[in-house]
């Protein structure tokens, strides 16, 4: 995973991350599923580090 964070104006920052990989075997089938499923994830760390860092 390669996070990145970038200052923007006014004191805001973007945060973002670069999940690579590629399932093998079986797991191949659900290679959509489960890159859904990563984001959700990643997308939901995020949300809670954002309310965490805006308390």
């Amino acid at each position: 995973m390669n996070r990145t964070v970038e200052a923007l104006e006014c004191g805001v920052s973007e945060v973002s991350a670069i999940v690579e990989g590629a399932p093998n075997g079986l797991f191949r089938l659900f290679g959509p599923l489960m890159a859904w499923m990563v984001k959700r994830s990643v997308d939901k760390d995020y949300a809670k580090l954002r309310e965490v860092l805006e308390r």
